[in-house]
């Protein structure tokens, strides 16, 4: 039962706001450091002016969510949740804190992150303030929640037309995850480029060489796993009208790499980043091309396992077997080659994806 209320008004919202949540999050890993994080916090904690900034952010999103959500439910095929009135408010309170906590999670991650802050730095009163502030925000929104379902739903709904503009084949998918799968974009991301931050903090230290960031790279190309295999389903599935159409290999090639480089620009943009200097210009575009490489081989063994053949635990052994390469100082250029020998193989036929 929570998956259909998660379906019904954590995946909407996350659907309408998809860009605000990739620019935080591209601001908040690639942009910014840990050790800036750990200052920022610090700033705040210790200033005023900067502590109630962050409380008037967490009631903007509050009130941007609540009110997504209360419009949400004027819809005519939201009549149904006019029945969640009946229910007892302890029942309705469970409901609602399921669905704040799923939309707010970013917040509460911060929240979680000043609190230790806070307690490391030995400053206890403003996280409890804080604490006490999301209650506050919480039960604001379970009010208003609460009182819209009490009152009925408008007989008519006027809503704003949607203007679908044209798009080259090479986005389908990423307009397909943007409207289907936000949340997963949303994950992946996420976890993919605090993974590639902690891995250049430790690079940056001086205790590890390029084979530690290469690593890194590689745990960030595996984490995009589930992404290229949604990719591999809606290709075969959505797209299976295309199959019949045979395409060149060189177009197909073109198309597979505009979706896969534009859904892995972030990380690209971050090795940019960390290896800007002149005389690192040939490491960044090394790494880059290594990390692209290990994507299309990993995309490639997944379009081999749709294919009724079991590549589970060759992908499997595929990891631990670039992580040896890379212990022993092979080129990454090297490594790259029976990566793009995958991809290669996998869409070589004119019918296959």
């Amino acid at each position: 039962m929570d998956d259909f209320y998660t379906k019904s008004f954590v995946i909407p919202f996350y659907k309408a706001f998809l860009g605000f949540f990739i620019l935080v999050i591209l601001i908040s890993t690639v942009f910014m450091e840990f050790k800036q994080h750990v200052l920022l916090a610090e700033r705040v904690l210790e200033n005023d002016k900067f502590f109630l900034g962050v409380l008037g952010a967490f009631l903007i999103f509050g009130i941007f969510q609540e009110r997504y959500q209360l419009n949400l439910m004027n819809e005519s095929r939201y009549r149904i949740f006019h029945s969640l009135a009946f229910f007892s408010v302890p029942k309705l309170l469970k409901i609602q804190l399921s669905i704040w906590t799923k939309t707010h999670a970013l917040l509460l991650i911060y929240a979680v992150f000043l609190s230790y802050i806070g307690l490391r730095s030995q400053i206890l009163l403003k996280p409890i303030l804080l604490w006490f502030f999301v209650l506050g925000v919480f039960s604001l929104d379970f009010i208003l929640f609460y009182f819209k379902l009490r009152r009925p739903f408008p007989d008519r709904v006027i809503s704003k037309s949607v203007l679908f503009p044209r798009i080259p084949f090479g986005f389908w998918f990423l307009k397909h995850l943007a409207t289907n799968r936000p949340i997963l974009i949303i994950a992946v991301k996420l976890v993919s480029l605090i993974l590639l931050n902690g891995f250049f903090f430790s690079y940056e230290s001086g205790g590890y060489d390029l084979r530690w960031i290469a690593f890194g790279l590689l745990c960030a190309a595996f984490i995009h796993f589930p992404v290229w295999m949604e990719k591999v389903r809606f290709d075969a599935e959505e797209l299976s009208y295309f199959l019949n159409l045979p395409r060149s290999f060189f177009l197909k090639i073109r198309q597979h790499l505009t979706s896969l480089i534009l859904f892995i620009l972030p990380e690209l943009i971050l090795i940019g980043i960390k290896f800007k200097t002149q005389d690192f210009g040939l490491i960044a575009l090394n790494l880059s091309f290594f990390f692209v490489s290990i994507n299309l081989g990993l995309l490639g063994l997944i379009v081999f396992q749709s294919q009724h053949i079991d590549w589970t635990k060759a992908i499997m052994g595929a990891f631990f077997l670039l992580f040896l390469v890379i212990l022993f100082s092979i080129p990454f250029y090297l490594i790259a080659v029976p990566s793009l020998a995958a991809f290669i193989l996998a869409i070589k036929s004119p019918y296959q994806i």
